[in-house]
């Protein structure tokens, strides 16, 4: 399942081209929690180590966007932040990335994208865009080819 969503347009915004979308991210130390606790997460990513999976996240939103996915903005996922959420809303925690991605989005707590190439990269390793997540190769997340 693909952890994006469009946020929903109001009924106050006549233009509905520029629907800005966000996509879910385990930040570091948050998504070794998250594939641990949900299992069709661990399905998706349990071999791939953190870095792999930023770069491979990076990618997908790449991908997206040559689709025509205005992706804008990554949202970052505490877990227990995100489970009293999903708990709140009657969500399933796995299958809800999506609705939070957008909820974070539009309380104005994602990380915008893509950053510069000079910028530090958004996955906070610490290190340039352009030396970190920046080269990966636009695909999906999920393509069985890697």
């Amino acid at each position: 399942s693909m952890s994006v969503m469009r946020d929903a347009p109001r009924a106050d915004e006549p233009d509905h081209e520029d629907v800005a979308v966000s996509i879910a991210w385990f930040p570091s130390g948050e998504y070794e929690v998250a594939i641990k606790r949900w299992l069709s997460l661990a399905e998706d990513w349990a071999d791939v180590p953190y870095g792999d999976y930023c770069g491979r996240l990076d990618g997908d939103i790449k991908w997206m966007r040559s689709q025509g996915v205005p992706i804008r903005a990554i949202a970052p996922i505490v877990v227990e932040d995100y489970a009293a959420w999903c708990a709140e809303h009657d969500e399933d925690p796995e299958e809800a990335r999506a609705a939070y991605a957008a909820h974070r989005m539009r309380d104005g707590e994602a990380i915008s994208w893509p950053p510069g190439r000079n910028e530090p990269c958004w996955c906070g390793s610490g290190r340039k865009y352009k030396k970190c997540c920046g080269p990966a190769p636009a695909r999906p997340m999920h393509d069985l080819e890697r």
